[in-house]
């Protein structure tokens, strides 16, 4: 089963996107890849997110939809497959958002490699918002299931604000998945 988790902070402004873009890009990184931002380095996404974000008057709104999906190794046995599965995921949102796409290597459970999408959630076209809700995080996790044939469990986790250990512990000790998905064929 894949997992899909969906992070935002509304209150987190320049700050959090400084936070978020380091961590992308530290050393588990194996694959990193830019849409709509002319370069790979944290910081110059970091700083291009938020100038686009003022630049339509919503710097002070929620900045970033950040995505993480973890595949199975069934799915995804090397880093290169993780990534061209997310990509293909991605396909809606990056014809007028921002995002940097970026595969870890972490083995975890049954899975090697999990994929962190950080999504503009301003349009660089027009400066609309775009809304991590149900509708918007439903299509994604229907879209994962979609593409790798396989399930896919939902995971809303809208205030992240603990550390990863203790958010371990936590899935641990209550069921975390808000809901799954089933693949879906169209004829």
């Amino acid at each position: 089963m894949e997992i899909i988790v969906v992070t935002t902070h509304s209150d987190g402004g320049k700050d959090y996107l400084d936070n978020l873009f380091s961590y992308l890009g530290d050393d588990r990184m194996v694959l990193g890849k830019p849409y709509g931002v002319p370069s790979k380095d944290p910081t110059a996404i970091a700083d291009l997110f938020w100038l686009v974000a003022k630049f339509f008057g919503n710097a002070d709104k929620n900045l970033v939809i950040h995505y993480i999906i973890s595949f199975s190794r069934d799915t995804a046995p090397d880093e290169w497959t993780a990534f061209r599965i997310v990509n293909e995921v991605l396909q809606p949102l990056i014809e007028e958002h921002m995002a940097f796409l970026v595969v870890h290597r972490e083995t975890r459970g049954n899975s090697d490699y999990h994929v962190h999408i950080a999504v503009s959630t301003t349009n660089f076209k027009d400066g609309s918002l775009l809304r991590p809700n149900n509708k918007l995080n439903f299509l994604m996790a229907q879209r994962v299931a979609n593409i790798t044939g396989q399930k896919c469990a939902f995971d809303p986790d809208y205030n992240y604000n603990e550390d990863e250990e203790e958010i371990q512990s936590q899935a641990k000790e209550k069921k975390r998945f808000y809901r799954e998905f089933s693949p879906q064929h169209e004829f």
